[in-house]
Order: C-alpha cells, then structure tokens, then sequence
C-alpha cells in the first residue's frame, strides 16, 4: 500500500497495512450477505477495518486504485516479480 500511495495515481491514500480489495457484484441482498460474509472471514484473521464503496463511482475508484496496485509495486521495486491473481466468484441467483 506504500507503492500504491507514492505512485502518484490515487487521490487518497490507504493505510500501510496488509490490504485485500473484493468486488461483489448482484442483488442488494446477496451484495449484503457476501459482505458479511467477507468481514466475519476477515475479522477471524485480525482485520480491523472493512471499507464498503457507498456509491457506483466510489466503487470503480476503488477497483481502479486496485489495479494500480500492481504498477505501483513495479515502479517501486525495480526487478520485482509479482504473481496476481483474481481468485472469488459469488453468485447469488
């Protein structure tokens, strides 16, 4: 997170913590129920903040900001090798 904040792409820094972005994507419902899915999984691991996007907008800039994360590690780390990938697929139907 202290690439992604010194990269110069965002406009609002992240704290400089072990950091996972989700996208949940469907009815309000199973938006709702994944979430809290997803905090009580990371919560059980020591996680102390959960920040959901309010808005569409909110939510693509937080996409975006995640995938700048990658560039940002590169630029920062000269010769680094990095391994991504996309990994949870819910549906709720």
């Amino acid at each position: 997170m202290d690439a992604i904040n010194k990269g110069g792409l965002i406009d609002k820094s992240y704290p400089v913590k072990d950091t996972l972005f989700f996208k949940i994507q469907g009815d309000s419902g199973c938006v709702s129920a994944t979430s809290k899915t997803i905090q009580a999984i990371v919560e059980k691991y020591g996680s102390n903040h959960f920040q959901f996007a309010s808005t569409d907008e909110e939510a693509e800039d937080l996409w975006q900001n995640r995938k700048y994360a990658l560039m940002s590690s590169f630029a920062a780390y000269p010769g680094a090798r990095c391994w991504t990938t996309d990994v949870w697929y819910v549906s709720c139907s």
